[in-house]
């Protein structure tokens, strides 16, 4: 299964969203922002396959880091900001998916399967 980094300043999306991942299998790395999952990445970037942000986040938020994001590993961005301006930037950045939140856990888990294929 795949290694996630999973970035999100709430810490109850973090966990619901580790619950889901470890119960299909998949190893989770956690960031509460952008600027934490560059130093994470940095540290950890040859053993994550796959990267969940979330785009309103302090510090650093998801544009933000898909701006700042120099690697290849896929990123798929989870918010429920639905509006077409922002799914045009996300993908514009180099997003590879897009998903609503909330998200049902097969949907998570067959678009990182998707992806990491």
């Amino acid at each position: 299964m795949a290694n996630v980094l999973v970035i999100d300043d709430s810490l109850l999306t973090r966990r619901k969203i580790k619950q889901y991942l470890t119960e299909a299998g998949h190893e989770i790395l956690e960031a509460e922002n952008g600027q934490i999952a560059l130093d994470v990445l940095e540290k950890e970037k040859d053993r994550i396959d796959c990267i969940l942000t979330d785009l309103l986040m302090p510090v650093m938020n998801g544009f933000q880091f898909l701006e700042n994001y120099k690697l290849e590993i896929p990123v798929v961005v989870l918010s429920s900001d639905i509006q077409n301006a922002s799914k045009e930037k996300v993908f514009r950045l180099g997003a590879k998916a897009m998903l609503n939140k909330p998200c049902k856990p097969e949907v998570l888990c067959s678009t990182i399967d998707r992806l990491v294929g």
